[in-house]
């Protein structure tokens, strides 16, 4: 392989890194460009923030020398164990490889330095066996409880530190209080708030402060200390050390959640916040003439009556998921009795999925569960299949029986176009079926949803004009012109980009997607990521942020293509794969991704799939988790990556199937009228 750009001469020296490099450039400018990875991006390798140096000519080669510290000091901030920055050429506004030679390897392997800062050592390092990077590595400090004082709902924490496990008298900047996305795994986390320092090393917690996150029958919360040195930080879980806690019940907040503080299998401090029990006993309950009527006793067991309502939530089970969702709700007469009418509710059915709905009493804003009661009942209501019975609360169950067929457009990723395509890998012979006439591949519906950017074309004259139109409506916020004229009867969509993802925020409601043509140009590279800022799953209000999108792009979608035509592929990463000799393979040990991200990734895109349930219960699923689809290794290479975002063969030819499964039935079924929120 031709190697334009290759450094000659090396020499490292402590801090001081000095190298002469060949370009075949002509007289073109070029730059040195040192190069920061986002290190908080999965499967995606990208440099958002760089240092840029003019070389200088030396008898034909390019001659360089830098002060590391004082690259790293010019960026903006550093966070985390570790920062890769990669050392690379721009050339023509395009970014280079600088190659180094072979023997080269070993001497760069075995530089490091140490003591640039109180927080950080440097090690250069050889990338994919042929060129050169930089890691910037945070030292070993280890937050330790030293005390805690308990003052009613308020506790004080004194904390030392260990640095490379000897002492160290480095203070901790800010305490920070991170939900958990899931109360059983660690390193994911909703939503977080932090306590600044009231003096060196002391922090203290008001338990009240809990309650502005979304507390549910049982969150857990994780400490972390966050310690600072110039621009960079670390955030690190605050270990235990000699406290003995196990689980310490602290205090009550609002009457309702007991807040304990609790030590964690790894020696971590966290605290667990339960909801007591909230029930209420069913006196009597029946259905007649398809309705359902539900007579129940007072919370308090008194006379005392506040304004109550009876909710129907819709639930998802998955990945730890026990969050619920509204559909539907009624207020509950004084003596608290409540009738539903079932046809209404579930009368235009049309979805062939089977959802579920729990149900609950509001009461003083609180909800409060059904206690069991021997009732069992199903019932048949037009073409719908209705079930209901007790579990942990009164479960509405509902599906259709008979449906009909017709046509679909994508605006998905590999999850669903891929099926649309004639590769035998996945479906051959899908135009027999189908004619895709409108296809928008990896779209965000928070960038969908958003609000028009500057655009140019000339941007992009490395896309292909095919691509370029995607990428137009990317900019320009004018999908829906394409989707209205292209004739499609039927939408077909999943929300793995933003799940994953996330996008790209250019101003208050400015949003660009991580689509997958813009990441391959120049400008992104260039221009979009430097100036973009990243909201994604792991940052706090993004959920909110996702449905408030989704209500704004549904209400445009609905004006094209009625709510019984919007199709969900109901679909998640996966955890394992068929390996090259046919064995099963997890993931997490071929380190494709960390158990924590999938656990997180899965957990929000349940929440988004089951929020779009909840919202439009007239449309249609497409089930592929029952399946148990996985990964497949001896995929054909040029056309599935390995990874848990990609299948075997099969789960594509059954994304057919199940379509035609809805198509072939479909028209026979009654126009729907509206239910729901």
């Amino acid at each position: 392989m031709n190697k334009v750009f290759q450094i000659n001469k090396l020499q490292i020296n402590e801090g001081k890194l000095h190298f002469l490099f060949s370009a075949e450039t002509g007289n073109d400018p070029i730059e040195v460009c040192f190069g920061l990875r986002d290190n908080e991006r999965w499967g995606l390798l990208e440099r958002h923030q760089e240092v840029l140096l003019a070389p200088n000519k030396h008898s034909g080669d390019f001659e360089l020398t830098v002060n590391i510290t004082d690259i790293i000091n010019q960026f903006e901030h550093l966070s985390g164990k570790r920062n890769v920055i990669d050392i690379l050429i721009k050339h023509n506004n395009k970014y280079h490889k600088l190659y180094i030679k072979p023997n080269m390897i070993e001497y760069i392997n075995s530089k490091q330095i140490s003591n640039i800062s109180p927080l950080l050592d440097i090690k250069y390092y050889v990338i994919s066996k042929d060129s050169l990077g930089i890691q910037v590595l945070a030292k070993n400090i280890k937050p330790i409880l030293k005390e805690l004082q308990f003052d009613n709902d308020k506790v004080k924490f004194q904390i030392t530190a260990l640095l490379n496990n000897g002492p160290s008298n480095f203070s901790g900047h800010k305490l920070y209080v991170k939900q958990r996305s899931v109360a059983s795994t660690t390193q994911t986390y909703n939503e977080w708030d932090s306590v600044f320092e009231d003096e060196a090393n002391s922090f203290t917690l008001n338990a009240n402060s809990l309650s502005g996150f979304n507390l549910g029958e049982k969150e857990i919360f994780d400490l972390y200390v966050e310690y600072q040195c110039n621009n960079f930080s670390i955030q690190v879980p605050l270990n235990i050390g000699d406290i003995q806690v196990g689980v310490k019940k602290w205090c009550l907040i609002e009457d309702i959640y007991e807040v304990s503080l609790l030590k964690g299998v790894t020696g971590n401090l966290s605290i667990r916040t339960i909801q007591k029990e909230l029930s209420v006993n069913v006196n009597d309950i029946a259905i007649n003439d398809e309705k359902l009527t539900i007579k129940l006793q007072n919370p308090n067991g008194d006379s005392e009556q506040s304004t109550s309502k009876l909710q129907i939530r819709s639930y998802l089970n998955g990945m730890q998921n026990k969050d619920t969702i509204l559909y539907y709700e009624k207020t509950v007469s004084k003596d608290l009795t409540i009738t539903v009418n079932l046809k209404e509710l579930f009368g235009d059915f049309t979805s062939t999925f089977k959802r579920t709905y729990k149900v609950f009493l509001e009461y003083n804003n609180q909800l409060y569960k059904l206690n069991k009661f021997d009732f069992q009942e199903a019932l048949t209501i037009e073409n719908t299949s209705v079930q209901c019975s007790f579990d942990d609360t009164l479960i509405l169950k509902a599906m259709i029986i008979d449906t009909k067929p017709v046509p679909i457009a994508v605006m998905g990723t590999c999850f669903s176009r891929s099926s649309f395509n004639s590769a035998d890998y996945f479906n051959p012979d899908y135009k027999k079926y189908f004619n895709v006439s409108y296809s928008y591949f990896w779209p965000s519906i928070i960038g969908l949803a958003s609000d028009p950017l500057p655009y140019d074309p000339s941007w992009f004259k490395d896309v292909s004009n095919k691509k370029l139109l995607e990428i137009e409506w990317e900019f320009l916020k004018n999908w829906d012109k394409a989707l209205r004229d292209s004739g499609a009867e039927y939408l077909l969509l999943d929300f793995f980009v933003d799940a994953m993802h996330g996008v790209l925020q250019f101003g208050p409601n400015q949003y660009l997607t991580r689509n997958l043509y813009t990441r391959k140009t120049n400008y992104y590279n260039t221009t979009l990521l430097k100036e973009g800022k990243t909201v994604d799953c792991f940052q706090p209000g993004y959920f909110e942020l996702w449905t408030k999108s989704f209500d704004s792009f549904i209400e445009k979608i609905k004006d094209i293509i009625p709510e019984e035509k919007i199709v969900l592929n109901l679909a998640l990463l996966t955890d394992r794969f068929y390996d090259m000799n046919g064995g099963i393979t997890s993931f997490f040990d071929s380190k494709h991704i960390t158990k924590s991200r999938f656990i997180h990734v899965n957990n929000i895109w349940t929440k988004m799939n089951n929020y779009f349930l909840a919202k439009l219960p007239n449309a249609k699923v497409i089930d592929m988790l029952r399946f148990g689809y996985i990964g497949q290794a001896d995929a054909p290479a040029d056309l599935v990556i390995l990874g848990p975002h990609h299948f075997e063969t099969g789960y594509y030819k059954s994304v057919v199937n199940e379509l035609n499964k809805i198509i072939s039935i479909d028209s026979r079924l009654p126009k729907p009228s509206k239910i729901g929120l």
